[in-house]
């Protein structure tokens, strides 16, 4: 039942995206007149867009049905992971399964917005020409253009958002206890989001390792190969002080790997110590 509830959560987002995004060629520019027709705007069509909504919607609907009706019997129990901490559904419940399938289909959404908006930062000033940045860059809109300072709260405003429509529900049906002010709504939140931003070390070691791979194994010439390295690249700056040269080998993307383990190693513990500071 996990492995269908991602292949589900995955479809979601793909249909997401493919509402709501404008699509860009991918294509590695070869000369000026195709280096114009690499950064041509494929807009979707207005009918395909609200297809695929309606798809989407029909799809979460279904799958709440879904585990409902087989969850229960298999004595499957959801849960969807926010961070500091987890909230789990019981299946047999109807409502209960449409109000996981909401959140978990928001949690993914944020993360998804989250990763993206990792890239397009990581990847600001030389080489925001590329293809795959620029594909990156107009999921964002103009939101890309914001500076960081103003960006990176907005992450977290989007998830005290979503905890403070969500909270409300789950405390009616006694899935998680009822919130006695709003600065703990406030509190949760924040904390939520931070600890879906730690979700992103995955993100990360993914593509430190395509970077290692990619340095002493050549996979071509396609934009995303050169994308993948120059985050890498920057990544590894982490570690860009310990001496981590061997002769013709660079290990510095292992540091950075290791740092951001730690990093988030010692983050999980305390935004669980700080959660459990915060009542409900």
């Amino acid at each position: 039942m996990n492995t269908i509830d991602a292949i589900l959560s995955l479809a979601s987002m793909l249909l997401w995206l493919n509402a709501t995004v404008r699509q860009w060629s991918l294509r590695g520019p070869q000369t000026a007149y195709s280096l114009l027709r690499t950064l041509e705007r494929l807009e979707v069509p207005a009918p395909r867009r609200w297809t695929s909504l309606i798809t989407l919607l029909a799809l979460l609907c279904f799958r709440s049905v879904f585990y409902w009706q087989i969850g229960s019997a298999v004595g499957w129990t959801p849960s969807v992971d926010l961070g500091p901490f987890g909230i789990s559904f019981r299946s047999d419940h109807a409502s209960r399964m449409f109000l996981y399938s909401s959140i978990s289909f928001a949690r993914w959404l944020i993360l998804l917005y989250m990763a993206i908006l990792f890239l397009v930062l990581l990847n600001r000033g030389p080489g925001e020409g590329d293809p795959m940045h620029r594909f990156l860059f107009h999921q964002l809109g103009r939101c890309a253009h914001w500076p960081a300072p103003v960006l990176l709260p907005l992450t977290l405003v989007a998830t005290v958002l979503l905890w403070g429509c969500a909270v409300y529900p789950l405390s009616q049906m006694s899935i998680f206890p009822a919130p006695q002010a709003f600065h703990v709504v406030l509190a949760h939140g924040l904390l939520m989001g931070i600890g879906l931003w730690l979700k992103l070390r995955w993100l990360i070691f993914g593509v430190l390792l395509l970077h290692l791979m990619n340095s002493y194994v050549y996979f071509g010439n396609h934009p995303f190969w050169a994308f993948i390295s120059q985050c890498g690249r920057k990544i590894s700056k982490l570690a860009s002080w310990l001496p981590l040269h061997l002769g013709k080998i660079d290990l510095r993307p292992v540091g950075a790997a290791a740092m951001v383990f730690l990093i988030c190693s010692v983050g999980d513990p305390l935004l669980v110590w700080l959660f459990g500071k915060v009542q409900p």
